[in-house]
């Protein structure tokens, strides 16, 4: 009987203890998505005219992964726009935009080349621009004797990878592929803090 009365207890107590670990858990949990929203507040400007334009730009959600030959579609804006022409980097076209928090706020232009160069340019709530950065950095695209590819991914949390890559071949004497002579892979990480810097890890 006191074996039984022992066991119940030790059961109610483990189950009690369980209940206890979860709420916690789930606690946690709450805590850290709160804070992703705190830190991701809408981005607020009192400068009527950068306003202005950043209504005409799609809003984007993150994540963004792309592979450096993939399409970049540009929204269609009025590139004559006098706001356009004011805050946009000459040359260059506009994909979209993401709050950091309602003091900063990130455009991603596009540059036109062999393939597209997207670029992250972060600006303060005075339409300063504070700091950009490109999503590749190396070449994209296949010669004869070598292969290369660039990947970026912008993560919830605001965190950037970037991955590198380039192969090259042997080739016989008729210039045709038999086998690989080398491949590197490069990975970097970066980080948009909370004042818009976009830095190193």
């Amino acid at each position: 009987m006191n074996k039984l009365i022992l066991f119940v207890l030790l059961f109610a107590l483990l189950s009690c203890t369980n209940r206890i670990n979860k709420n916690q858990t789930k606690t946690e949990q709450s805590d850290i998505k709160k804070e992703v929203q705190i830190n991701r507040q809408d981005f607020k400007t009192e400068n009527i005219e950068f306003a202005s334009y950043l209504e005409l730009i799609p809003k984007l959600e993150l994540p963004i992964e792309k592979m450096c030959y993939d399409n970049f579609a540009s929204p269609t804006l009025n590139l004559d726009n006098s706001l356009i022409n004011k805050f946009r980097p000459e040359g260059a076209g506009i994909y979209g935009k993401f709050s950091i928090n309602e003091n900063v706020i990130a455009v991603i232009y596009l540059y036109p080349a062999d393939y597209i160069y997207p670029f992250i340019v972060t600006y303060d709530s005075n339409a300063t621009k504070i700091s950009n950065f490109g999503f590749f950095d190396g070449y994209c695209g296949r010669d004869y004797d070598f292969y290369s590819s660039s990947y970026c991914k912008i993560s919830e949390t605001l965190q950037i990878s970037r991955i590198d890559s380039t192969t090259t071949f042997d080739m016989d004497e008729n210039d045709e592929t038999i086998g690989i002579k080398e491949s590197k892979v490069n990975k970097t990480e970066y980080a948009i803090n909370q004042i818009g810097e976009i830095i190193k890890k």
